[in-house]
């Protein structure tokens, strides 16, 4: 959705290049599902250990996503170093935004422009950001409290928003900003939640669940996505809600139909990736644009074609040969070392019990 969306803002053809658009919606999925599974891991451990290890969670984060971000950052630079010094001096001055992930903010205050420079990476500051406390909530809070922070935290952020947009806030300061943008993560967040409650999850169980769930998701984002008015007020928020009632459908009813196609091979090859591709895409598509423009085609609906084809093709493979190289090679050290640090532990208190018998 996010590659599409991309490729049509830079080729635009009429119709299909809106439909095309609406596909920034990917990211606010993304953001969904990213609170939704992250709260599932941390309640798992709370659960289980009556706390969280706050520095293997943050340090399984940064193995994580790290090797690929500083490749698509080195890459970026090399990029424009190459095309010609404005680019690379519009790059250097977004570098120190980058490493701290903080570029969301400058943007939303109107410092860049959120097109080029690896503009895509104010979604991961949003995400950094909102690491830095979420677990440190569950920790302190438990997950019965947490739930009652989150429901008050989305609600204060709706009204919060909806306030900002009728005093005159732009499109960049409410899009781009963590303030205004977090509530969207929070609700994966609160449907993880709601996911352990026995009331709930009687009321998934029910047949017509995932039908009226897709149904209320496919009727919102038709209300919503086309105007911003909505979106930028009650939208985000509603729509969040409608993915979240989409993703624990899916993960309560594994045999269901859509969920069997989201399984297959080819999807969740992708979605292994997916993280890559969404970083390194930008790049893959600066050089697509300036192939496309020495090509002379002037057909609009052959430019859009040929673009997609070559930005998602370079993309995938660029993704998939760097998680094979890179990221799932740091992967395996981190479990490996981790397997170490459990083994070492075990036999410092199998020998602490030995000796005081």
């Amino acid at each position: 959705m996010v590659v599409a969306c991309h490729v049509a803002k830079e080729v635009g053809t009429g119709g299909l290049g809106y439909v095309l658009s609406l596909g920034w919606y990917g990211v606010d999925i993304f953001f969904v599902l990213s609170g939704f599974l992250i709260t599932q891991n941390l309640v798992a451990e709370y659960e289980s250990n009556k706390r969280i290890h706050l520095l293997r969670f943050y340090f399984r984060r940064l193995l994580r996503l790290e090797p690929a971000y500083l490749t698509a950052i080195v890459a970026t630079v090399l990029g424009y170093s190459a095309v010609n010094r404005a680019h690379f001096g519009e790059m250097a001055h977004r570098l120190p935004f980058l490493l701290t992930y903080s570029l969301n903010m400058a943007i939303s205050f109107g410092r860049f422009d959120a097109v080029g420079g690896l503009g895509q990476a104010w979604s991961l500051c949003i995400e950094e950001q909102f690491y830095l406390f979420w677990p440190n909530v569950i920790q302190r809070l438990g997950p019965l409290r947490a739930l009652r922070f989150l429901l008050f935290s989305i609600l204060a952020i709706t009204i919060y928003r909806s306030l900002l947009f009728a005093n005159g806030a732009g499109f960049q300061r409410i899009y781009y900003a963590t303030d205004t943008r977090i509530d969207t993560i929070l609700i994966g967040c609160a449907a993880a939640l709601l996911f352990h409650n026995h009331k709930i999850d009687s009321l998934i169980e029910k047949r017509w669940f995932g039908t009226a769930a897709l149904a209320i998701t496919i009727g919102v984002f038709t209300l919503c996505i086309p105007s911003w008015h909505w979106t930028a007020t009650i939208g985000f928020g509603v729509m969040a809600a409608a993915v979240a009632s989409v993703i624990v459908n899916l993960v309560r009813r594994p045999d269901a139909a859509f969920t069997r196609l989201l399984s297959c091979k080819p999807l969740v090859r992708t979605g292994r990736i997916s993280y890559g591709i969404y970083l390194f895409h930008t790049s893959v598509l600066f050089v697509g644009t300036r192939l496309l423009h020495a090509s002379h085609v002037e057909n609009p609906g052959l430019r859009l074609a040929m673009l997609l084809a070559f930005v998602w093709c370079g993309s995938v493979c660029f993704a998939q040969v760097h998680y094979s190289l890179v990221e799932r090679r740091v992967m395996d050290w981190r479990n490996r070392w981790e397997l170490r640090t459990r083994d070492s532990a075990s036999a410092f208190v199998t020998a602490v019990g030995a000796h005081a018998e």
